[in-house]
């Protein structure tokens, strides 16, 4: 995250489920404030308490949406992305409510899993799918929050950017690649204005 975690809107989270099977969670409270981090440190909180009693991610996303209303959270909006990794099967599974697209990169191609449901909050009871993909020995996975992109550019436009920022640093540590996408991109196309993760 590119802001203080108690200035930013954003969160997130990476556990182990068990050997080889890890979460990512990471939440977009709507805004730039104290509330907004507090909305989505509450997502990503319920989600984890979800998926360490045993229920499916679906099972937990529709907990999340029930819960929200129940307890009065309904005013409360965050955008959720959930994506498990099987590293001993190479898979990965993405649910997404409202969130950016994740990336995968592969070679010399860009690989796009896209959000359609609402963010949390939003819909009372969404559709929720997972997306399934294989993953190969190589392929970098990128999450980010909408901050990332500036929304009066072209989105294919920041994305070929992000691709090239990525391929040239295959190398890089996980947290070298992460600094270089937050600084080019922001460098780019003066992305300063909202939370980046």
């Amino acid at each position: 995250s590119s802001s203080l975690s108690l200035r930013s809107g954003d969160a997130y989270e990476v556990f182990s489920l068990h050997e080889g099977l890890s979460v990512v969670l990471l939440s977009d409270g709507m805004g730039q404030d104290v509330k907004a981090y507090h909305e989505s440190r509450k997502v990503i909180q319920l989600m984890r308490e979800c998926l360490h009693q045993k229920m499916s991610p679906e099972t937990a996303m529709h907990t999340l949406y029930y819960m929200m209303s129940l307890n009065g959270l309904e005013d409360m909006y965050a955008t959720l992305d959930l994506a498990l990794v099987d590293l001993q099967k190479g898979k990965l599974w993405s649910w997404k409510a409202g969130s950016m697209s994740t990336y995968v990169l592969r070679g010399e191609q860009l690989i796009r899993i896209d959000s359609e449901d609402a963010p949390v909050g939003i819909v009372p009871s969404p559709t929720i799918e997972a997306k399934e993909h294989t993953l190969k020995a190589g392929d970098l996975v990128v999450m980010l929050t909408d901050g990332v992109f500036h929304p009066g550019v072209s989105l294919e436009l920041q994305e070929r950017t992000l691709y090239n920022i990525v391929k040239k640093s295959k190398e890089a540590s996980c947290e070298e690649i992460t600094e270089r996408i937050m600084e080019q991109l922001a460098e780019t196309y003066r992305t300063s204005g909202d939370d980046r993760t």
